[in-house]
């Protein structure tokens, strides 16, 4: 996560500030709005089909905790004012560093300069969250945009912070998008459908280094049902490479090698792993680069992640599930065992081990 001053171009503020009249536009019907939404940042983009002799870096990545303090708020600040349409304050600075490095520092805290936001800067994973609670309390959908109509919001909000250098361009140019909702209904809960009214469009970009998602980053944007950007959540993992056009240059002790086996076979032998009376009920299935839990820094393969839960059949016939499962699998080690995202975190130094 990059960052500099606060000095967005009038341009893209008009591009990101909505007319009065769209919270006035007549209700719409969007069949797409029942589920989770997956799309493409450039539809042009196609991934790659990850074969055999493809290569691919293995990459060193950390979560930064050294930060410097200044580079933070400024990110902060250029987000504040993506979201309230090009507010600033000469108090915005001063009001920031107490709220993300005072006494209140890792918690949720209002932002005196301009009130109705709530920040939050979790050190730990470089994340920075933001929530404008005078919107986001709002129970009652004041417009209706379409789902098209909110991406093409979030991805205005996308490019100014990479005018900005918040967010890395190169990182996000061929991004991941995935679109969530939150929502609310009205009457007795049996009589609800399984769909109610959209408050909020909740759009995360995930981004892609040479056609693999990154796990541990990204951007969310919230767009109220009216247009306006409720909430931001963005930051995370730090990948240690340098970008050669559409290519990467591992830095550190990263490297580039060949994919030795694909997903598609990767696909069998996670089946095959599996017990013989075990029907697996797959979430998704990702080739990623995901950070283990309890590691500040690792030197990651491209893996096909799968998260999935294990069901079985009891001796009188009822459908148990297990709870749920992520592994691991190598593309560019043929003859690695699958990594357990889900395992339990070894206690280190003298942590004691928490009793069940």
């Amino acid at each position: 996560m990059l960052m500099r001053r606060v000095s967005l171009s009038i341009a893209v503020l008009a591009g990101l500030t909505f007319a009065a009249t769209a919270q006035q536009e007549p209700q719409r019907t969007d069949k797409r709005q029942s589920a989770p939404l997956l799309l493409e940042r450039n539809e042009q983009y196609k991934a790659p089909a990850f074969e055999e002799g493809l290569e691919l870096p293995v990459i060193r990545m950390t979560w930064r905790n050294d930060r410097d303090a200044q580079q933070v708020i400024d990110a902060a600040e250029t987000a504040i004012t993506i979201m309230l349409n090009g507010y600033r304050s000469e108090k915005m600075d001063a009001a920031l560093k107490e709220v993300l490095y005072g006494d209140e520092a890792g918690s949720w805290a209002r932002v005196p300069a301009a009130p109705q936001i709530l920040a939050r800067y979790d050190a730990d994973f470089d994340e920075i969250r933001l929530i404008n609670e005078e919107i986001d309390v709002i129970r009652e959908p004041l417009g209706r945009i379409s789902v098209d109509e909110a991406v093409a919001r979030a991805d205005k909000v996308i490019v100014a912070l990479s005018e900005q250098a918040v967010v890395d361009r190169d990182l996000y140019r061929n991004a991941a998008v995935q679109v969530g909702y939150r929502r609310v209904g009205s009457g007795k809960r049996e009589a609800q459908p399984d769909r109610g009214e959209i408050l909020e469009y909740r759009i995360t970009y995930r981004p892609r280094i040479e056609g693999v998602e990154l796990a541990n980053a990204g951007v969310r944007v919230g767009v109220m049902a009216d247009g306006q950007i409720g909430s931001m959540r963005f930051g995370g993992v730090t990948p240690l490479i340098k970008f050669t056009g559409e290519k990467v240059e591992p830095e550190e002790d990263g490297k580039r090698l060949p994919v030795e086996i694909d997903p598609n076979r990767l696909t069998v032998r996670f089946y095959r792993g599996l017990n013989a009376n075990v029907s697996p009920q797959i979430a998704w299935s990702r080739v990623m680069y995901a950070m283990p839990d309890g590691e500040r820094s690792a030197l990651l393969e491209p893996m096909l992640v799968i998260s999935f839960s294990e069901g079985t059949t009891t001796d009188n016939g009822q459908r148990v599930s297990s709870r749920r499962r992520i592994l691991g699998f190598s593309l560019v080690d043929a003859n690695a065992k699958p990594f357990d995202f889900t395992a339990p975190t070894p206690v280190k130094n003298d942590e004691s081990v928490r009793s069940k």
